[in-house]
């Protein structure tokens, strides 16, 4: 052994301790990449898990107005495996406890079955009964900061009309883990929750501009003549109330004139 090596061999038996704690530091810095590691494995398999079990949609898409049928031919596109159609409304509640109303998501879920997308995981109660209207499902972590259990009833105003709610279950959502009002960044547990309750006369009563359909019934469609169409376009397609409004540098006299030339025949209905 040569001179050169010996000496290391005295130095590192000098600094034998400091090598150790070295050691010890590298060594639980191994282990907890390991440790993290595996815990990320795990969040992103129960992650994967939850999604899977309760459906979680690929894709979303808002209207403010669509026909059911519309879901059908989204559901015959290439690719499409399944599609849910629902409606959402916010509304007003009256929390005990709050001085200021709370905002409610409501979102629908069909009435008698569970959805096809998005299932719902009850954590206490149970699922709302078919043909109910005034029972709902509330977010777990909304009952929670408000002290709500199954059982309690909340008053809200749906689109102009007080009812009152009955919470009959506390449910997650694989769509709303994280929860926040539009334009917010961070969750406002207390005064933001999530509704699910059947789609019913609760979202659009009788009378709401949305409760017909946008081109009517299809059976009155199927069976309308040649002329209860003639009749439907000369009672509301004229120009009675129509207003022409003109912008711009423009020569007022020309203006009314080919005003004249090119709705003055039309007649006033």
């Amino acid at each position: 052994m040569r001179a050169l090596e010996r000496k290391l061999f005295r130095d590192a038996w000098r600094l034998r301790g400091q090598i150790v704690s070295i050691a010890l530091v590298v060594a639980a810095g191994v282990m907890s990449a390991f440790t993290m590691r595996s815990t990320l494995g795990s969040l992103e398999q129960s992650r994967d898990s939850y999604y899977r079990d309760y459906r979680m949609p690929d894709a979303f898409a808002s209207l403010n107005r669509a026909p059911e049928r519309m879901a059908e031919r989204i559901a015959a596109l290439p690719g499409v495996s399944a599609v849910e159609a629902r409606v959402t409304l916010r509304a007003v509640l009256a929390v005990p406890g709050l001085e200021r109303p709370a905002t409610g998501f409501l979102v629908s879920v069909p009435d008698g079955r569970r959805p096809v997308l998005g299932d719902l995981y009850l954590r206490a109660g149970r699922y709302i009964e078919p043909g109910r209207d005034d029972e709902v499902l509330v977010s777990e972590r909304f009952a929670d900061v408000n002290t709500l259990r199954v059982g309690d009833t909340l008053s809200a105003v749906l689109n102009g009309r007080f009812r009152t709610l009955n919470i009959v279950g506390i449910a997650l959502s694989p769509e709303f883990v994280y929860a926040v009002r539009p334009g917010e960044i961070f969750p406002d547990r207390r005064r933001y929750g999530i509704f699910w309750m059947n789609f019913n006369e609760n979202f659009y009563p009788k009378g709401h501009p949305y409760d017909h359909s946008v081109i009517g019934i299809h059976e009155d469609l199927e069976a309308a003549t040649l002329e209860d169409v003639k009749d439907f376009f000369r009672t509301y397609y004229t120009p009675n109330n129509a207003t022409l409004s003109i912008a711009g540098d423009f020569d007022p006299v020309q203006t009314k004139a080919w005003i004249e030339q090119y709705f003055g025949e039309i007649p006033a209905g």
